[in-house]
């Protein structure tokens, strides 16, 4: 565990938490706990790789490249789309010439007045040998390859899709290393803590049971997913319309906009919920091949969405009941307002 000091205010936004990692890596290669503990030499910050901009661009002692982006976990895009936009610039690296390279990073290195990338990697070693003929050879037999190390940079625990997503391109791939790690700020607004996450290790789900309102009298199961829903369409009314609301959740879900589990008994058949990703409040669940919206809580967590979702669906702010309509126009509102909740909390 390393530590640097930070703003006592801590990661308002992406840019912070690049920025302080990369200056922590400047003071110190192994501030970042990866697996087989390289010493990293950062070379730039926003590097544009193709048509965007790499958040931090590093490179191990001995030569390998170490694509790093970096998420706000409450941000949706810390789930699949950041394996997506990694794995875009990895491939962009792929067979890029060793000149190339050079002349990609030469600029943010001249920066800090930094030459050459020889010199930046030879700078991490702190008067150790390096040997620039092996470096440059590993390098070149690197990009050739596209044998890279990827890094998900988090502020807090890493989303299941996360973990599962890392040890699948771990697993599978021969050329890639991926880790996860969180930098987080300690209490006292002044300390930097980097973890690596394990993500080998993929919380399992505990099933768990809660209690129906009295008058039904017994218990509502709840089980994780749509799957079980799905499984009940082939009896349930209108289960064309039930199964595109499906399909709409379980988007919503992959970016974990929203966690779904999927409610048995109760007195109501099958019944898919929509809970905010970190409580058990939903915005909307779906019975019936309908929508049921919970007003109440659209208004308090989603007050700028609320007036929209109000309008569209037929339901007053603040009260609670079936919606009008089904339509797309009402489900790209909720969607936003799943967001703008997610942001509240």
């Amino acid at each position: 565990m390393t530590q640097a000091p930070v703003k006592p205010d801590g990661f308002r936004n992406e840019d912070a938490l690049q920025e302080s990692t990369f200056e922590a890596l400047l003071r110190d290669p192994a501030f970042l706990p990866l697996s087989g503990e390289p010493k990293l030499a950062p070379l730039g910050r926003e590097v544009r790789l193709g048509s965007g901009p790499l958040d931090l661009l590093a490179i191990e002692s001995e030569g390998r490249p170490v694509v790093i982006e970096a998420k706000l976990a409450r941000n949706p895009e810390a789930r699949r789309k950041v394996v997506a936009q990694t794995l875009d610039y990895a491939a962009y690296l792929h067979g890029l010439p060793t000149q190339d390279f050079e002349r990609i990073v030469l600029p943010h290195l001249r920066k800090r007045g930094v030459s050459s990338l020889a010199d930046a990697v030879a700078g991490i070693e702190r008067g150790g040998a390096f040997n620039h003929e092996a470096f440059q050879a590993e390098l070149e037999r690197r990009l050739t390859a596209g044998s890279f190390r990827l890094v998900f940079l988090l502020d807090q625990q890493a989303p299941t899709p996360l973990l599962k997503l890392a040890n699948y391109l771990d697993a599978s791939s021969e050329s890639l290393t991926v880790d996860i790690t969180t930098v987080t700020v300690e209490s006292d607004g002044q300390t930097l803590v980097a973890q690596r996450v394990d993500h080998s290790v993929v919380p399992p789900w505990e099933p768990g049971r809660i209690e129906s309102t009295p008058n039904l009298r017994r218990l509502r199961e709840l089980i994780p997913g749509s799957t079980h829903f799905r499984e009940s369409l082939s009896t349930a009314v209108q289960a064309d319309i039930s199964e595109e609301l499906a399909n709409w959740a379980d988007a919503l879900d992959d970016e974990e906009i929203c966690r779904l589990n999927t409610s048995s008994g109760g007195g109501k058949g099958v019944v898919l919920l929509l809970y905010l990703p970190c409580e058990k409040r939903m915005l909307v669940k779906v019975e019936r091949g309908k929508l049921w919206l919970n007003g109440d809580v659209v208004k308090r967590t989603a007050p700028d969405m609320a007036p929209e979702v109000a309008r569209l669906s037929g339901v007053e702010i603040g009260k609670r009941g079936f919606a009008k309509t089904t339509s797309e126009e009402l489900r790209d509102a909720l969607t936003e307002a799943y967001i703008e909740a997610a942001g509240h909390d």
